[in-house]
């Protein structure tokens, strides 16, 4: 006989339901099934449940549920032996089931124009110091996921209004440490008035980020994104130049 899981599953429809609650579950289980594949498996031949994904592979961020009071990427992570919980991540509005909406931390991310931009275009194609270069690499792996979000201590103390959260700092970082851009000032400047230094470089984003779970990949060193590390360097660069609030 099949070994089995008892999974515990977050049920909630904003439509129908006056509060959420809890259904539980049980799934066959096999070596090295991921969360997303219990989900599919709940979904196709228990009952309809509303999850979201898109790539499976780790690169969209789409999946992300709290496992056991842990935000993780449910494409994945492994499925093991035994009872399990699964909720939506934590500080966001539940759209239904594990599906939350992400609209408020897209707006503020939209606000802040976290896209590649100079005030006039390359004549010719620009090298980028070594340094510059693998930071700015590194955090572009950002997977989206929005787990350092769910988790930041700031932002479930204080809410989204001063602080704008590791994910959209994060999204800043990118630009203020790529040297092609030619305008870091204006970066760093809106980084500060996003509430950089409300940040308390706790490290709760380290822990969960999914990158940080990633193998180290042969000849691309530190591949992990290391959220405090980039905003002490941010904050340093701004007390200097007399930003701190």
């Amino acid at each position: 006989m099949a070994e089995t899981i008892r999974a515990k599953i977050f049920r909630y429809n904003p439509a129908l339901d006056a509060k959420p609650s809890y259904q539980t579950y049980d799934v066959p289980w096999r070596p090295h099934m991921s969360v997303l594949e219990l989900l599919r498996y709940v979904h196709e031949e228990s009952q309809p449940l509303s999850f979201d994904y898109s790539c499976r592979a780790a690169a969209c961020g789409m999946c992300s549920v709290q496992v056991n009071g842990r935000p993780v990427l449910a494409c994945v992570t492994p499925v093991p032996p035994g009872d399990m919980l699964i909720e939506p991540l934590a500080g966001f509005r539940v759209c239904k089931d594990v599906i939350v909406d992400r609209t408020e931390v897209e707006t503020r991310l939209y606000g802040v124009m976290p896209w590649f931009s100079r005030t006039k275009p390359m004549a010719e194609p620009l090298e980028m110091p070594p340094e510059a270069y693998v930071r700015t690499a590194v955090l572009q792996l950002c997977k989206d996921c929005l787990c350092c979000h769910s988790v930041c201590p700031v932002l479930a103390e204080e809410g989204f209004g001063r602080f704008a959260g590791p994910y959209v700092l994060t999204k800043l970082a990118t630009r203020y440490f790529d040297t092609r851009e030619d305008f870091a000032d204006e970066r760093l400047k809106t980084a500060v008035r996003e509430g950089l230094f409300e940040c308390i470089l706790c490290g709760s984003c380290d822990e969960v980020c999914p990158r940080g779970q990633m193998v180290e990949t042969p000849g691309y060193p530190n591949c992990s994104i290391r959220h405090v590390e980039i905003f002490k360097a941010m904050m340093d660069r701004a007390e200097e130049k007399g930003w701190k609030p």
